[in-house]
């Protein structure tokens, strides 16, 4: 027994401490630099999460802005290049100052002045001044123009639009001499036609008018005849330089005097 209690003692002395020394197979607790190392990669991981989710959300916006934005500039430019579009033509006109069919915004697209066209189909001519470049307001128009039209826009018109007519020139005075004879539509008197007394065999379709200028309209008619029903008769007519004389549905004008 004194044996036994002398052998416990000398354990406690050698081991400096009255707690039993470790197992020898107990885990090592873990090193104060591993926790160190993981909290960084914990932190790494968070932050690349982070900045990945951002930037898929502003790329989510600029693809959504990109769209609006090109679906915005197909409807504007199919709106104003589109020509069977109710406003004014975008198309630029030639150099010469002609111009085609369609809406045309008078000082923007065409110039003010004097216009001619002609060689058209018979009652395909379609033309109008207005005063509202949608074509609702018209200040003068015929809707069955005949073989030779000339007109005068105004500085004043809004636009002019043209429809089954074709190309329309700016007037200039012929080189040739003036004819004795006239057709169904505008002239000038004194640059195409000779002034004079002119007479046509014609019946109830004809219809003529003189006029101080080419803005057809009311204001500037000197005389006319509608046409009306009659018996076929000869018509007379006496025209004077620098007037407009219109006809249409009569027998070809011939000079008498």
């Amino acid at each position: 027994m004194q044996r036994a209690l002398a052998a416990a003692r000398e354990g406690e002395r050698m081991s400096g401490t009255g707690d039993p020394a470790p197992a020898p197979d107990a885990p090592t607790p873990p090193a104060r630099g591993w926790r160190r190392w993981r909290r960084d990669v914990a932190l790494v991981v968070v932050t690349a999460a982070v900045i990945l989710g951002l930037q898929a959300f502003l790329f989510r916006d600029d693809d959504g802005g990109d769209e609006d934005a090109a679906t915005e500039t197909t409807v504007g430019s199919s709106t104003t290049s589109d020509p069977s579009a109710t406003t004014a033509t975008t198309a630029d006109p030639s150099e010469t100052g002609n111009f085609e069919d369609g809406i045309w915004a008078v000082g923007s697209q065409i110039e003010p002045g004097r216009y001619i066209v002609t060689g058209f189909p018979e009652g395909g001519c379609s033309w109008a001044r207005l005063a509202d470049v949608e074509g609702d307001d018209v200040i003068v128009a015929d809707e069955a123009a005949v073989n030779q039209v000339i007109v005068d826009i105004l500085a004043s018109d809004a636009a002019f639009r043209s429809q089954g007519c074709g190309v329309w020139e700016v007037y200039a005075p012929r080189d040739t001499p003036p004819q004795t004879t006239i057709e169904d539509g505008d002239w000038v008197v004194g640059d195409q036609i000779e002034p004079g007394s002119y007479q046509s065999q014609s019946g109830s379709s004809c219809g003529w008018t003189r006029a101080r200028g080419f803005e057809h309209t009311a204001q500037e008619v000197i005389d006319s005849v509608p046409a009306e029903l009659r018996p076929p008769t000869v018509l007379t007519v006496e025209l004077a330089d620098g007037e407009r004389f219109s006809s249409k549905g009569c027998q070809t004008w011939v000079r008498a005097g």
